[in-house]
């Protein structure tokens, strides 16, 4: 099903041109069919850097509460056990239980012994962004970037 989708849900080809049709020589060593239409990709493409470090990130996630909406990342593949997804939000939730009476826009960064949790709270939107402690602050302001460049791919609406 998805070999015949319209839209390329592949990481590489965020990277590359946004139409890639797969030539016949991948599509039969894929044991797939070529697909009749030239496949586009499902995101806009993004700077090759900003992968490098946004590759680092365990969970992330963005809600648009105009929109009532939200994008949430695939949890990195270390972290994908029923105790580390129920400890991923479980702190976020003592993040936003921290800022409960706080004044919007607000943001905190608690650390554990190996992770750090970020969560931002704004009118327009609320970051929650979990990363291996050690990582460069700057993610959080290239996830941002990232998710507005995205936005009209992301979102309905």
């Amino acid at each position: 099903a998805i070999s015949g989708s319209p839209i390329d849900f592949s990481a590489s080809a965020s990277m590359s041109s946004a139409v890639s049709p797969f030539s016949a020589s991948e599509s039969v060593s894929q044991g797939m069919r070529t697909p009749a239409v030239p496949r586009r990709s499902l995101l806009a493409p993004a700077n090759p850097g900003q992968w490098q470090l946004l590759e680092g990130v365990i969970h992330a996630a963005y809600y648009a509460p105009a929109l009532q909406q939200y994008f949430s990342s695939a949890i990195a593949k270390p972290y994908q056990t029923r105790r580390r997804v129920k400890m991923l939000f479980r702190n976020y939730g003592r993040c936003r239980q921290l800022l409960r009476n706080s004044k919007v826009p607000c943001q905190i960064c608690v650390a554990t012994d190996h992770e750090c949790f970020y969560v931002s709270l704004a009118a327009e939107y609320q970051l929650f962004l979990a990363v291996p402690r050690g990582i460069s602050t700057g993610v959080i302001g290239q996830f941002y970037q990232w998710v507005r460049s995205q936005e009209p791919h992301l979102f309905l609406g």
